[in-house]
């Protein structure tokens, strides 16, 4: 054999698999009297079900954020569908980001979002918020988790985290900021240029002892037009016995 093979080809070549979801059966006779013994014809109509690509699968099970005093904390998606080398160029091509979490004092936080080039911008920062609640947290280090709320933070919010109206929720109660659509501290513009897939981070610092919190799920949304067309699809039923 040659020691090396000069006529090999190293162009590759993306291939999408599609595979067909199940579909709906529903089922009807013209003879539904059947008596023992009888017999009888079944129809059935099938509805293919329509496949849709979840790009950036939501983060789920539990990140805790225990007491600290600048002590940072991450936990990231693995984006995976775009194509190759393609990055963000708009702003209004995340259309939210939204956290689900509980914390016991607002004002320890700074939230960022990491992009997979290392870019960041600050969704909220430090200080700011006092001891308004997120969610409807146990404020008590050694309680275990409380419940989570949604925020959701996008360019079309109306009002920053801190500044957002607030309920009675939490043990002791005490005013909580209410889920809701808020406004990033920085826009996403600051994250333009940075490639859709791998790694996207929410990360936390901690500024302040003695509360804590989690973060119960989170997840990022791309503008659906940035999705390639191939991975969403109606699958055809072709013939049925």
């Amino acid at each position: 054999f040659p020691s090396h093979d000069t006529g090999r080809n190293n162009n590759f070549l993306n291939k999408v698999v599609q595979v067909s979801t199940d579909p709906q059966f529903s089922f009807f006779t013209n003879t539904p009297d059947i008596c023992v013994g009888g017999t009888g014809e079944v129809f059935a109509n099938v509805t293919p079900i329509q496949f849709e690509s979840e790009c950036a699968p939501p983060v789920s099970g539990t990140t805790f954020l225990p007491d600290g005093s600048g002590v940072n904390y991450s936990t990231c998606i693995v984006v995976d569908c775009f194509d190759s080398g393609q990055v963000l160029t708009n702003a209004n091509q995340i259309t939210g980001i939204c956290l689900n979490m509980e914390h016991s004092f607002l004002g320890d936080l700074s939230i960022r979002i990491v992009s997979p080039s290392g870019q960041q911008i600050t969704l909220k920062a430090y200080p700011g918020g006092g001891g308004t609640y997120l969610g409807s947290p146990i404020d008590d280090t050694t309680s275990g988790p409380g419940t989570g709320a949604d925020y959701c933070f996008s360019m079309a919010g109306n009002v920053l985290l801190v500044n957002g109206p607030t309920v009675n929720a939490g043990t002791p109660p005490n005013n909580s900021i209410a889920p809701g659509i808020y406004l990033p501290v920085d826009s996403f513009a600051g994250l333009i240029g940075s490639p859709l897939n791998e790694n996207w981070c929410i990360s936390i610092t901690d500024h302040l002892g003695a509360d804590d919190g989690y973060i119960f799920s989170w997840g990022i949304e791309f503008d659906p037009s940035l999705v390639p067309g191939e991975l969403s699809f109606t699958p055809f039923i072709v013939t049925g016995k």
